[in-house]
Parts: C-alpha cells; sequence; structure tokens
C-alpha cells in the first residue's frame, strides 16, 4: 500500500497545476487519514493551492486545515494566506469545520489572535451547531494558545456539561486540561468530569499518557472539590499499573503531579515507581522533563544520587534548549539536595547568563540562593544579575529582593553599590506593596442599625433646635374653639395652659396671641378684634410668668397706636407716597417741642426771604449800563499794560516749598 500511495503521490505532483480546490483537499484528506507522509506532494500542493484559495469553500479550507495538521507540516506561507481568506468565510462554516480550523492552528502551534477572535465570535453566536467533540477541539484549541476570555469559556462549559454523555474517556481528559491552561473552574462541570473520570469502565480505557495529563490538570486547577470524590487515588492505581508504558514525558509529569498533590505525596510505591522507570527513560528525557524530574525529587526530599548524577550527565547535551524556568528549577533542586556538580553549574551558569534578559524576580532569587547554598561564584552571573535587577526594578517584591540579597551576600559579592540598589528597590517594592493595600482594602461599611441611629440623632437635634420656631398644633387647634369655656373658670385656664408639653422651656410666639384665623367664628358674630383679645386674655396668662417676654396688655396697646411712641434720640423718618424709597426732608419728625421751634423759624426765614426778593424788585441788584470804548482809549489801555514791570506771581511747589521769585 506504501508504494501505491506513492506512485499516486507522484501523479498529483504532475497534475497539481490542473486541479480544483475540491480535489486539493479530497486528496490531502485522503493521504492524512492513511497516515502517509508524501513531502514532494505536500511541497507542490503548498505551492500551487494559495493562488486558488479565494475559490476554496469551507468544507475545502477545512479539510485541508485538518491534513496539514495531521501531516506536522509548518508552512508558514501557506497559512498566512489562509489567515486572510478565512475571516470573511467563518459564518459559513459549519461547527465541525469551525474546529478542524482551530484545533490544526493549535496543533501546527500558528497562533492568530484576529482569527481566533473570529472564531471566538462565532462560537458565542451558535454554540448550539457544535457536537460534543467539535467542542473539544475548539476548547483544547483556545487552552492551547491560552485564550481566558470568560464569556466564552462559560459558554464552552455550559453546552459541554450538556452533552457529556457523548464524550469518551480521552475527550474528558482533554476538557480538563483546557480548564486547566486557562485557570477557569466552572464547579457543575468539574464536577461532571471528575465523576465520569471516576467511572471504572473510563479509567481502564485511559492510557498513561491520559493519566498523566489529568493529574497534572488537578494539580494546576487547585479544585477544591477534588478532595470529595476518590477519583485521584483511582487514577493513580490505574497509573501503577501501567506505569511500565509510560514514555518520558508522562514519567516527569506523574512525578511533578505527585510532588504537589497531598493525596499522592504519601503514596511510596506510586512514587518507587516513578523513579524506577525514570532511571529508565532517563536518556530520551528532554530538557523540561529533566527539570521537573530535579524539582519533584527536591520537592519530595527524594535524595537519590545515583539517578541525580545521571541527569547531570544527560543535561549537559540538552543545556541549550533549556528554558529560563527550567535553568531555575534545575539550579534549585540540586542546591536543595545538596548534589554538588561544579561543571553543570558552571555550563547552567553560562546558558543563565545568555538568559538573563528572560528572567523574571523570582527566577534571579532561586539562581542566586542555589548558588549562594552551594558557595559556587561565578563572576559572569552576577554581573548579569545586577544588570537584570535594573530591568525587574518595577516588578521586584520584597520577598524577592530579601532572597537575593541572602545570595549576593552567601557569594560574598554584597559591595556598597549593590547595596544600596537593593535598598532603593526595596523603598519602591515597599511603596507599591502599601498602595496596592490601600486599594484592596475595602471601604468602611456602617451596620444599618448604626446608620439608623446616627439619622435619629441628627432628626432630634433638628427639631430641638427648631421647636421654638414651629408653631405647635395643640394652641392653634385651641384658637378654633370657644374661649368662653376657657374663661369661664381659672381652674380649666390653667389646665389648658398646662396641656402644652414644655411651652416653658421654649421662646414664646407673638402669632399664637395676636394671630387669629379667618375661621374663627367670632368674625362672623361681630366681635371686633380688641373684644376677641380681651375674651383670650385668661389663656394667655401663661406668658406673664415668662420674665424675658412683654406683657400681652403691653403688647395690644403697643401695636393698636396709630404711630409709634416718641423717644429722646430716635427721628422716624416717614416716605413720600408718590416716591417710594425717597424721604421727604420736610416731614421729619422731631422728637422734642424746642427742636420743632427751632426747625419751624427756620424753615418761615427761608421762605420769607426768597418772597420778599421775588416781591419787591427794588432789592434786587442793579446792573451796570454797558459802555463803549474809541481807539484811542483802547491804545491808551494797552500801552499802560505793557509798561507795568510787576510779573505775575509763580506758584510754590508741592509738598510745601514755597518758591522763590525774580
Amino acid at each position: 500500500v506504501p508504494d501505491l500511495l506513492d506512485r499516486y503521490a507522484e501523479r498529483a505532483c504532475e497534475l497539481a497545476g490542473s486541479l480544483n480546490p475540491q480535489q486539493f483537499s479530497t486528496i490531502l484528506s485522503a493521504f492524512a487519514r492513511a497516515h502517509h507522509r508524501h513531502d514532494k506532494m505536500l511541497k507542490s500542493f503548498s505551492k500551487r493551492m494559495p493562488p486558488r484559495l479565494p475559490q476554496f469553500t469551507p468544507l475545502a479550507l477545512g479539510m485541508v486545515c485538518n491534513a496539514y495538521s495531521k501531516f506536522r507540516e509548518h508552512d508558514n506561507q501557506l497559512f498566512r494566506r489562509m489567515s486572510a481568506e478565512l475571516p470573511h468565510k467563518l459564518p459559513l462554516f459549519e461547527g465541525h469545520q469551525l474546529a478542524f480550523v482551530a484545533n490544526s492552528y493549535a496543533r501546527l502551534d500558528i497562533k492568530d489572535d484576529l482569527l481566533f477572535d473570529d472564531l471566538a465570535d462565532e462560537v458565542l453566536r451558535r454554540p448550539e451547531e457544535f457536537e460534543g467533540f467539535a467542542l473539544v477541539m475548539v476548547a483544547n484549541a483556545f487552552g492551547h494558545f491560552k485564550i481566558d476570555t470568560p464569556r466564552l469559556w462559560f459558554v464552552l462549559s455550559t453546552w459541554l456539561l450538556h452533552n457529556m454523555l457523548d464524550l469518551s474517556s480521552r475527550h474528558l481528559v482533554t476538557v480538563l486540561n483546557a480548564l486547566s491552561a486557562v485557570q477557569f473552574q466552572h464547579d457543575p462541570l468539574l464536577r461532571g468530569l471528575t465523576v465520569g473520570l471516576g467511572d471504572p469502565q473510563v479509567i481502564s480505557e485511559l492510557e498513561p499518557i491520559d493519566l498523566g495529563l489529568a493529574l497534572n490538570a488537578y494539580n494546576k486547577l487547585k479544585w477544591t472539590g477534588m478532595n470529595d470524590f476518590e477519583t485521584i487515588p483511582k487514577l493513580a492505581e490505574r497509573a501503577q499499573e501501567c506505569l511500565h508504558r509510560a514514555p518520558p514525558r508522562t514519567v516527569a509529569q506523574l512525578l511533578h503531579a505527585s510532588s504537589n498533590l497531598d493525596v499522592l505525596t504519601g503514596n511510596e510505591a506510586l512514587l518507587r515507581g516513578l523513579l524506577e522507570r525514570g532511571a529508565v527513560v532517563l536518556p530520551e528525557m528532554d530538557g523540561h522533563s529533566l527539570s521537573l524530574l530535579v524539582g519533584a525529587c527536591a520537592k519530595l526530599n527524594l535524595r537519590d544520587v545515583e539517578l541525580l548524577t545521571k541527569v547531570a550527565k544527560a543535561i549537559t547535551t540538552k543545556v541549550k534548549d533549556l528554558s529560563p524556568q527550567a535553568l531555575a528549577l534545575l539550579v534549585h533542586g540540586f542546591a536543595k539536595l545538596e548534589v554538588r556538580s561544579e561543571i553543570l553549574f558552571y555550563l547552567l551558569a553560562g546558558q543563565i547568563s545568555d538568559k538573563i534578559n528572560q528572567f523574571t524576580g523570582q527566577g534571579i532569587a532561586m539562581t542566586l540562593k542555589a548558588y549562594g547554598k552551594l558557595g559556587i561564584k561565578n563572576d559572569r552571573l552576577i554581573s548579569a544579575s545586577r544588570r537584570q535587577l535594573k530591568s525587574l526594578a518595577e516588578e521586584l517584591t520584597l520577598r524577592e529582593l530579601k532572597t537575593i540579597e541572602r545570595g549576593f551576600r552567601a557569594l560574598e559579592a554584597l559591595d556598597p553599590f549593590t547595596e544600596q540598589q537593593l535598598n532603593k528597590l526595596r523603598r519602591n517594592a515597599q511603596a507599591a506593596e502599601d498602595a496596592r493595600k490601600a486599594a484592596e482594602a475595602p471601604p468602611e461599611r456602617t451596620s444599618d442599625e448604626e446608620l439608623l441611629r446616627r439619622l435619629q440623632e441628627q432628626e432630634d437635634d433638628e427639631d430641638d433646635e427648631d421647636s421654638w420656631i414651629a408653631a405647635p398644633t395643640t394652641p392653634r387647634a385651641s384658637r378654633t374653639a370657644p374661649r368662653s369655656e376657657a374663661s369661664s373658670s381659672p381652674a380649666s385656664a390653667g389646665a389648658g395652659a398646662g396641656r402644652v408639653a414644655g411651652e416653658e422651656d421654649r421662646k414664646p410666639n407673638l402669632w399664637e396671641m395676636f394671630e387669629v384665623e379667618k375661621e374663627d367664628p367670632r368674625f362672623a358674630q361681630g366681635q371686633s378684634q380688641a373684644e376677641i383679645w380681651e375674651i383670650g386674655a385668661p389663656a394667655q396668662k401663661k406668658f406673664a410668668d415668662d420674665g424675658d417676654s412683654t406683657q400681652p396688655s403691653q403688647l395690644r396697646d403697643y401695636l393698636s397706636r396709630q404711630s409709634r411712641p416718641e423717644r429722646p434720640g430716635r427721628r422716624p423718618v416717614e416716605l413720600r407716597e408718590d416716591r417710594p424709597g425717597r424721604f421727604d426732608r420736610t416731614s421729619v419728625i422731631l422728637d422734642s417741642s424746642e427742636e420743632r421751634e427751632q426747625e419751624k423759624r427756620r424753615q418761615e426765614s427761608i421762605h420769607a426771604a426768597f418772597g420778599e426778593a421775588e416781591e419787591d424788585p427794588s432789592k434786587t441788584k442793579k446792573t451796570r449800563p454797558e459802555r463803549t470804548f474809541t481807539e484811542e482809549e483802547l491804545d491808551q489801555e494797552l500801552e499802560g499794560f505793557s509798561n507795568t514791570t510787576e510779573a505775575p506771581p509763580k506758584r510754590g511747589r508741592r509738598f510745601g516749598r514755597r518758591s522763590t521769585g525774580r
């Protein structure tokens, strides 16, 4: 069969220029299902397809993406052209076709943010069109790129829960791993997945790879509800049974999960089996798996010198492929287990110095602490760490700075300049920490009872302040009643005066004595206001005892007068009716009789003087007759003016200084 497929592939390369989009997709899908890869055909198709992509249907595009993902053919140019063609055709895709596109980009590790935003919109718009396996593929793709949009994951979790019965055992593990990648905890879905994975039939179908993914996913999620089920111990028992078939990466994952899950830290049989299997597959492990192995041994305090020596020898050939996290984890694990290897640490220091710009504050702290604990001083590493501290000035925490200072001190590299730099960073970190705590602190809240109590106190204070201003309702009601009953007996008057509580403690209101409402029936009977006052006088005796108030009789006489009484020193002014706001000086009311007489005589003298001048024309001033001058007289006058020797006087200067004349 492979020979036959090779012949078909050769013929397809010859006809690639005349194939249509449907034929391209069918041939690629057939070779992908047969798991037969032909490099020449893939290169020929990658060259011929891009110009014809606008003619591809959604079905053809989905089949091409799925085939390339199975072949692991990472063609950047082709997928760049597809990323430009896909967005405006996505509304025409069916659910499983969208899943194929998302899954192919994830498997080939080609991240396109705009395309995945459009895919997310399509999922949110029509989630009911996706079947169970399509939802799993979409969740796996978004989890691979760690796209943690809460709304998208809520919709995916809800519909995955509805299609739970249609999912296989591997699908359950894939969904659990995707949720752990984005740290999204949907409690109903997690409970459903945990119950499903605890089924004995499902557990029997799981492979070692699935077991490693599931346990590692529970470790990442830190879900508190997993202790309510016996799923994790069952998964560990299944992993122990098939441990001899576990690949290297799975062994590292199981060790890492066992070091963090409390349920598995005491399972000595599983840990011993994992270490034995790790020693067997150690040469096949990559750098990331070796770092997980060393970190798990350090956390579990499993000091297997023979195994760690093999790791040190195996890591020398893979040191260039290690990530910053793997480098920090390796040096930390060896230092914690007190396994000293200067050659290994020299190689690791070189890689750390080259990749120091990718290290975080935690990574630098772990590295310096490990080198300081083992007493391995590397000048290149120290200088690189000092440079990186300046770049991470705004990201370092107080705990990291404390660990870094201890590392420099242990390496005898804490010079005054470094110490000053650390002190400055510590002050900045403390200020940032205080600001963060102040922002996260909840605002002060008062209980409902305290708030009601404070409002009631404010209302009581306002009532006490305004009680003497507002007229009480009881006296007004009493004024509407006939006053004859109140004046019939002194006892009733005293009782009526005492019915109003607290009247002696407040200031009297004049309107209570003199304001008579229009509804009073005594006005209809023809009684005057004075008679009404006389009738109501006994009821007003309560004001007589108040030393600060005027007697009602005096007030009544004062208000009944047409004009105010004359008092020495007071000169009231009457306003003129024809000009409001202006007063007439002739209508000034004088206070004493002598002043009136003086003012009268003065006014008479003024009127008499003006009157006589008008009546007696003989007393008016006479005017001199107009005179005419001749020319000779004018010349004599001008000559006399010019012959005068006296100069006009000069004015003196300012500020009192006298001027001197010539």
